[in-house]
């Protein structure tokens, strides 16, 4: 048990003050076992507010002139390339390689993931609020379930 706040670490939850040797050993064991074989989380960068990556590691975020989605990348990535003059011909064109069908099977789809944080209301809790920063400064509307505060 790495976490306070509860076995799993949901409704706020963080990691110990201290870890012990044995434990460092085991989490950086699993972390770059999930690296390198990407079993448990993975592309777990998604998994992270989007918010972070605006910022980078200045302490003071640079201005955000546009933001592109995923879910109207296509466009915005025209529009994108209209705005700053680049005319050439697309060299790498977006496509759909990732598509569930395309993943490893312990990837879960967002079917089972969705029903995960249904039926699991301090789970969809904690991951509303580390991602809370998006979902009030980037515009993305709070799933159902999910509260400020």
């Amino acid at each position: 048990a790495l976490r306070a706040g509860g076995a799993d670490g949901a409704g706020g939850g963080c990691p110990i003050d201290r870890l012990s040797p044995a434990d460092v050993a085991r989490v950086l064991r699993q972390f770059v076992a999930d690296v390198g074989c990407g079993v448990r989380f993975a592309n777990g960068e998604h998994l992270l507010s989007q918010s972070l990556f605006l910022g980078g590691n200045a302490s003071a975020p640079s201005p955000v002139d546009m933001l592109l989605r995923l879910e109207s990348l296509p466009r915005d990535i025209a529009a994108l390339r209209r705005r700053v003059g680049h005319a050439a011909p697309e060299l790498c064109p977006l496509g759909r390689e990732r598509a569930q069908a395309a993943k490893p099977p312990q990837v879960p789809s967002q079917r089972e993931l969705r029903a995960v944080l249904t039926a699991d209301g301090a789970l969809m809790q904690a991951v509303c609020d580390l991602l809370m920063t998006d979902f009030l400064c980037l515009g993305y509307p709070l799933p159902q379930g999910c509260a400020v505060g």
